[in-house]
């Protein structure tokens, strides 16, 4: 069976972007970067695209600071990334330092902890008894994939 391809959505005008940009943002937080890239997507010109994203910051529809403390917490709590990761994608995200510094601040230092130990137990569940050392050793780059900084990991293994 061969694959069909897919056709190129047609370009939208300025108005039929700025209601799907709306209604998107009506269903969950996006930031501006994401919001201006869709529009050029959608076919919008850069300047266009840059009047959508000034529409939907003025109408609060985006807001930079609100979307990361949302990105943060959801990540932290659902995806369990520690800050080195969170603060990896939020930039990618092209979002500003001082957002992100400010978001990362926020976070329970209770909460952080636990999630990062939560993460410790359930790798060592999945690994085989080996020694002491390589079991450390796995364990330890495997919280520092999640974006957890090794002194934070140290004293966690030190509590585990």
């Amino acid at each position: 069976m061969f694959k069909m391809k897919k056709t190129p959505n047609r370009v939208l005008t300025y108005e039929e972007a700025l209601s799907r940009a709306t209604r998107l943002c009506s269903g969950g937080e996006h930031c501006r970067h994401e919001m201006e890239e869709k529009a050029c997507a959608w076919g919008l010109s850069p300047l266009d695209a840059g009047r959508l994203a000034d529409y939907l910051e003025a109408e609060r529809y985006v807001d930079d600071a609100r979307f990361c403390r949302a990105y943060v917490h959801d990540k932290l709590r659902y995806n369990h990334w520690g800050a080195a990761k969170l603060r990896q994608m939020l930039h990618m995200q092209g979002l500003d330092d001082a957002l992100i510094r400010q978001a990362l601040d926020e976070v329970d230092e209770d909460e952080y902890r636990l999630v990062l130990r939560g993460v410790l137990q359930q790798k060592k569940r999945s690994m085989p008894m080996e020694d002491d050392y390589t079991m450390r050793t796995k364990l330890i780059r495997h919280a520092l994939s999640r974006g957890f900084g090794l002194d934070e990991i140290e004293r966690a293994l030190q509590e585990c």
